[in-house]
Parts: C-alpha cells; structure tokens; sequence
C-alpha cells in the first residue's frame, strides 16, 4: 500500500485532533504540530503544512470552523465572523486565476489551432470572462455588506450610549 498513512493515524487526523481542541483564538503552532507529527519543525515543515491543509479542510466541512494561518506561527481558529472577509479574500484570489485564464484564451496563435481548437479557445474565453465578471460583483457586493454592517455596529454604539436604562428611544432608532 505504496499511499497509506505514514503511522497508525494519518497526519491530518492527528492535526484535525489538535484544531477540535483549540478554543477560537488560539494559535496551533507549527512547533506543536511537528511535534505531535514527530517531525522537524523546520526541516518537514512543508509536510506539517500539508497535513494541516488537509486537517482545515475537514475542520471547516465536519465542524463549521476555519484557520487562517498566522505566518511562521501555524494555524489560528476563528470565530465565525472571520469567515466572512476570509471567503472575500478567496474570491479575489478566484478571481486574479480567473483573469490569468482568460488571457492565456485571449492570447493565443488562432491560426495555429484547428477549427475545433479555435471554438474551443473561443467558448473557453467566453466562459473565463462570465465567471471572472461574476466573481468581480460579488467582490463588490461583499464590500457593501460589510461597509452596511460597520455602519450598523457604529449606530448600535451609538444608541449604546445614548440609551438612559434599558430604554432605547424610538429617535435614537431612526437616527434623528
């Protein structure tokens, strides 16, 4: 079984183990998780790394929770408000492979392809071009959201303050 795990548990699991246990906050460092792994932390990192890749994957599909890495730290969990500008930052990276894709079906010698390759070059460009646009809006749309919602906060703080008990006046509600 030349693909099995390396050991009784696969390295992942070992990992996924270390994040379920981590409070959201908290930071499972790269030296912790070599050690649990028995490897360098220097010399495997690219192997620490790999398991925890895999281990975050599982985490956010089995527990609803996410990492974000902490660079030459390891791994820190999130709560869950923090998934929202990390799925942002997904689909402008999306977006950036997106646009590399269309232009290698833009940039291209036509007239060295057949007719099949053309069309197919032509419909890829096409369907580059939709998805990119696509993932532009919601981008734009994402940023509206949050910009809404730091408005929101910032007046909540301000009835906060303004509030005299637990009453909170219906001009304080409508900003007047």
């Amino acid at each position: 079984m030349p693909f099995g795990p390396k050991g009784e548990v696969a390295q992942w699991r070992t990992i996924y183990r270390l994040f379920q246990q981590a409070a959201v906050g908290d930071t499972v460092g790269y030296e912790e998780m070599a050690e649990a792994l028995d490897l360098d932390p220097v010399a495997e990192r690219h192997r620490v790394q790999a398991a925890a890749r895999k281990a975050a994957t599982n985490l956010l599909k089995v527990d609803d929770r996410a990492v974000e890495v902490v660079p030459n730290e390891g791994y820190r969990l999130v709560p869950a408000e923090r998934q929202i500008p990390l799925a942002g930052q997904q689909v402008e990276r999306a977006a950036r492979v997106l646009d590399k894709g269309k232009d290698l079906t833009v940039h291209v010698r036509l007239d060295e392809l057949s007719p099949e390759g053309r069309g197919i070059v032509q419909a890829m460009s096409l369907g580059f071009a939709q998805v990119a646009e696509y993932a532009r809006q919601m981008t734009r749309r994402m940023e509206d959201h949050e910009n809404r919602l730091a408005d929101i906060e910032t007046e909540l703080k301000r009835l906060s303050r303004r509030r005299t008990g637990n009453a909170v006046t219906v001009d304080g509600l409508r900003g007047e």
